[in-house]
């Protein structure tokens, strides 16, 4: 019985990692981080609004490269429609936090 167990456990272990696809890994050579310019100038206000989709090598504002992401990684992948629903349970607007505040 321990030995169907464990052949069990490990053809399970072996159809998880062969059934997952990879993706190609993109990085930035941790060694040459301090060698990339930043933009020193003043960033523009649509930058400063989007700054986290722009690329550190690219755009030399370290965002978290989301364009990139979409340019590279998801390129002619087709989205999958989601659902999600949310339950709340309304605002206590008499709250003695919000006195004062405007609507």
């Amino acid at each position: 019985m321990k030995i169907v167990h464990t052949f069990s456990l490990s053809a399970f272990a072996f159809l998880l990692i062969t059934g997952c696809g990879t993706s190609k890994m993109i990085s930035t050579n941790a060694a040459n981080i301090d060698k990339i310019p930043l933009k020193i100038s003043p960033i523009k206000e649509a930058d400063l609004m989007r700054w986290s989709h722009l690329d550190l090598l690219k755009d030399t504002i370290p965002g978290m490269s989301v364009d990139k992401a979409y340019a590279e990684l998801l390129k002619n992948k087709k989205g999958v429609k989601v659902i999600v629903g949310v339950v709340d349970s309304g605002v206590d607007i008499d709250h003695q936090d919000l006195k004062g505040q405007r609507g």
